[in-house]
């Protein structure tokens, strides 16, 4: 069974960010011929719509035009004290997409126990839920994607994840089809640390690509040409032994209810 917390906090966004964003707010009237520019670098596959591209009717093209227009995406991070004693702190962040793999493995590294077959890979694609797939160690893990990695960072269809809970203790590093970061640790104060380490501050509010409608890509032919992401998740899928074990699905869910951040509103 897929843990449930980290879906259960795609749905709590204000759209799922693959061109079905809503809760936008009331036009303000002023007139924009593109979007803001944003601090936030995006993935390779994903872009905002243009004015022309939104359907609906008018008033709602215009709602959303103003929405996006009024975008503030940036690089940075939030995090939430757990009520769960299986993990102390949930957080959030935006990575700019070049350094995305970079940040997840210096996370994965420090935040999940070394040496140890207790890490599960989690898969799955933008329209369904993730996936267990096997149990390894993070190493293992880590060096079995990276290869995979431009396509894992910029591929809006792809969502995946690395999840520790050995011991009863959850630890995880989350990737989401918009390419957020989500992360569950023991110590607030060493997950600030690292992250602040990486170049990230720590913001009062994250607001977040899930919430706008957004254009899906293709990637370019030299990503095309790499390594097959379904071949690789095919042959994980196809080694498994059998069901992987269930992680426990309520602490996920219930300090992702305690702990997420909610989308601004405008």
């Amino acid at each position: 069974m897929t843990p449930e917390g980290p879906n259960a906090e795609r749905a709590k966004s204000e759209g799922d960010g693959l061109g079905r964003g809503r809760n936008f707010p009331v036009d303000d009237g002023t007139e924009s011929e593109s979007p803001t520019k944003r601090a936030l670098v995006l993935p390779d596959g994903i872009r905002f719509p243009e004015r022309d591209e939104l359907t609906g009717p008018r008033a709602e093209r215009e709602r959303l035009w103003a929405r996006i227009g009024r975008a503030n995406l940036r690089s940075g991070f939030v995090s939430r004290v757990s009520t769960e004693p299986e993990f102390a702190v949930f957080a959030e962040a935006n990575v700019d997409a070049p350094a995305l793999w970079s940040v997840l493995v210096t996370l994965v590294r420090a935040l999940l126990p070394a040496g140890v077959d207790s890490c599960q890979l989690l898969l799955g694609d933008a329209d369904s839920e993730l996936e267990p797939i096997a149990w390894d160690s993070a190493a293992h893990w880590l060096e079995t994607l990276e290869p995979y990695a431009h396509r894992l960072v910029h591929d809006a269809w792809v969502q995946f994840g690395l999840v520790d809970d050995g011991g009863g203790k959850v630890s995880g590093v989350l990737v989401t089809p918009t390419k957020h970061l989500q992360i569950w640790a023991q110590s607030r104060e060493k997950l600030v640390e690292i992250l602040k380490s990486i170049g990230l501050d720590e913001l009062s509010e994250l607001e977040l690509l899930a919430g706008y409608p957004v254009v899906l890509e293709p990637l370019d032919v030299a990503t095309e040409a790499a390594p097959s992401l379904e071949e690789l998740f095919a042959k994980l899928r196809g080694d498994e032994e059998g069901p992987a074990d269930e992680l426990d699905e309520n602490s996920f869910e219930d300090a992702a209810e305690d702990a997420a951040e909610k989308p601004a509103e405008d």
